[in-house]
């Protein structure tokens, strides 16, 4: 993949983040086991909120479906997954 997005679509709330949507992506689409936690981080007005709220349209099945998948990158598209189950911790 050569990085550029010049025949896809970009999100269409959020633009030009495409980097930081595929490691999104991969975050959220990674085996079994791997780490549940990513980091987030950028200075005040840097668009951390705004670039999570538009991943999570894509990881929201209902939101999913009002949104022009098929015309996006689709390495910035996460896998349509189930919720990881939620597991209190142990103590």
């Amino acid at each position: 993949m050569t990085g550029t997005t010049e025949h896809h679509a970009p999100h269409p709330h959020i633009g030009g983040r495409t980097a930081a949507l595929r490691a999104l992506t991969a975050w959220r689409g990674a085996a079994p086991g791997a780490p549940r936690v990513v980091v987030l981080t950028g200075g005040s007005g840097s668009g951390r909120s705004r670039l999570l709220t538009g991943f999570l349209m894509l990881c929201e099945p209902e939101y999913r479906k009002r949104l022009p998948l098929d015309e996006m990158d689709p390495s910035t598209v996460p896998p349509d997954l189930p919720a990881r189950p939620y597991r209190p911790p142990r103590g």
